[in-house]
C-alpha cells in the first residue's frame, strides 16, 4: 500500500530519498526554503514546494502533520531541523525522522520529538525508503543490480510449513540465508526448516519480490 511521504530540506539526500520513494510507488511531496533548489527538483516530483518550514502555520495549512511519514533532511542548518522536527510532533505527525551529524545533535532531535534520527554516515536514501515503504522489512542492505539483503518476518502462508514444501528458490525468487526463532538463529536453513509465528528470516533477493511478501 502506497504511503504519503514528506520530504523537507532537499540537498542530495532528501532528493534521493524522494526518488526511492517515488520510485516505491509512495505519493511524495518536497519542501525547502530556496526557490532554485524547488525548481530544480519540479521536473522529476509532481509536488515539489517553496514554504518556511519553520512556521507553523505554513506547516499546518500545508496539511504537514496529515503525512504518514515525514523526513527532515535538512543539512546546513540544525537549528531549522530542531524547529521543524518539534513543529511537525505538535502539529500532530504520526513520525517523524530527522538528520544528525553527530551523537549530540541526535540526543537534542530526539528531545524535540522525532521518531527516528538519521545519522547522516550510516543511513543512505534506498535504506531508508525501502525500510519504511515496505512494512515487512525491518532491516535492508544494497547489494547492487536491483538486489539486497532483507530481514522480515516470516509472511502467514509461510507459516507452519517447511523450506521444501516452499519450494522458495523457485516459487518467490529468493534465497533465505538465516531464520531466527525466538533465540535460536539458524544460519544453514534446510528443506526441513520449518516457518512459526514470530520467525524473523535473513533473505537475498529482488525488492520487488520481497515486495509481495507482505503479511
Amino acid at each position: 500500500m502506497k504511503k504519503s511521504v514528506l520530504i523537507i530540506g532537499i540537498g542530495r539526500l532528501g532528493a534521493e530519498l524522494g526518488e526511492k520513494m517515488q520510485d516505491l510507488g509512495n505519493e511524495v511531496m518536497l519542501l525547502d526554503n530556496k526557490r532554485d533548489v524547488i525548481e530544480k527538483q519540479s521536473s522529476r516530483f509532481n509536488d515539489a514546494r517553496i514554504a518556511d518550514y519553520t512556521n507553523e502555520e505554513v506547516l499546518r495549512k500545508l496539511g504537514c502533520a496529515d503525512f504518514q511519514l515525514c523526513f527532515i533532511t535538512i543539512g546546513d542548518n540544525f537549528e531549522a531541523s530542531v524547529i521543524t522536527t518539534f513543529l511537525l510532533k505538535k502539529l500532530g505527525a504520526a513520525f517523524v525522522a530527522a538528520r544528525a551529524r553527530d551523537q549530540l545533535q541526535r540526543d537534542i532531535l530526539y528531545a524535540a520529538g522525532a521518531d527516528q534520527v538519521i545519522m547522516s554516515d550510516e543511513s543512505l536514501a534506498e535504506n531508508l525508503a525501502i525500510c519504511h515503504s515496505l512494512d515487512n522489512v525491518k532491516n535492508y542492505k544494497s547489494l547492487g543490480d536491483g538486489f539486497g539483503i532483507f530481514e522480515t518476518p516470516a509472511p502467514d502462508g509461510w507459516l507452519n510449513k517447511s523450506l521444501g514444501e516452499l519450494d522458495v528458490r523457485r516459487k518467490f525468487k529468493m534465497n533465505i540465508v538465516a531464520v531466527r526463532h525466538g533465540e535460536e538463529l539458524n544460519i544453514i536453513p534446510g528443506p526441513e526448516t520449518t516457518f512459526y509465528r514470530d520467525d524473523t528470516m535473513l533473505i537475498i533477493a529482488r525488492t520487488k519480490d520481497v515486495y509481495k511478501l507482505r503479511r
